[in-house]
């Protein structure tokens, strides 16, 4: 059974320190943790935060060239989960024929917020993400979604946007400076090694 769920928030993993993408159903029953890299935190926090770039960036880019090809996003789906790595597909509508193409969550979710996509997740991976270790950060970020505006062991809060979306990062490492913007992403990502950004499981 596919689920449509929402962006509601972007968090740092208090371990690996790379962020999390927190999404959750309508109801507010479901919540699964998808691990991404920083750029790709960063094509998600763009278009949370409606930052237009001066030049297309590679989500805006992909968009653009599928409209002008004459296609058109229908939605998105988070479809599998092995080995800690989850797997999404984008469908696509192209010239009245539907196409199916793999990708990564990361991308797929960031190019579904540009083209008014629904983000839609298989049940099945919800609960095994559930019954991993992966599921391990899932009542944390339950706990901070549900307060609205959570705190870290640092005190530096959630940064809330317009009252839906919680894009600040969060950790529970007060040796980590928790990233609260969009421009900390960058600084995050001038940080690191550029194999931290193609993390498995995004």
């Amino acid at each position: 059974m596919l689920i449509e769920m929402n962006i509601k928030g972007l968090m740092v993993d208090p371990v690996t320190n790379l962020p999390i993408v927190i999404l959750k159903d309508r109801d507010g029953d479901r919540v699964l943790s998808i691990w991404v890299g920083v750029f790709e935190a960063n094509a998600i926090a763009h278009q949370i935060e409606n930052v237009a770039p001066q030049r297309p960036m590679t989500h805006d880019l992909l968009r653009n060239l599928i409209a002008d090809l004459g296609g058109a996003v229908d939605r998105i789906v988070v479809s599998d989960l092995k080995d800690a790595t989850f797997f999404a597909t984008i469908h696509l509508t192209v010239k009245g024929e539907p196409v199916v193409v793999d990708a990564r969550p990361s991308d797929a979710i960031a190019l579904a917020l540009r083209a008014k996509a629904p983000i839609l997740v298989d049940s099945a991976v919800i609960d095994a993400a559930k019954a991993s270790d992966i599921g391990s950060i899932r009542q944390f970020a339950t706990t901070t979604l549900r307060s609205g505006s959570g705190r870290t062991s640092s005190g530096s809060a959630l940064k809330a946007v317009g009252g839906t979306w919680n894009t600040g990062c969060c950790t529970r490492s007060s040796s980590i400076r928790p990233p609260t913007t969009t421009t900390s992403f960058f600084a995050l990502a001038a940080s690191r090694s550029g194999g931290s950004a193609g993390s498995a499981s995004v």
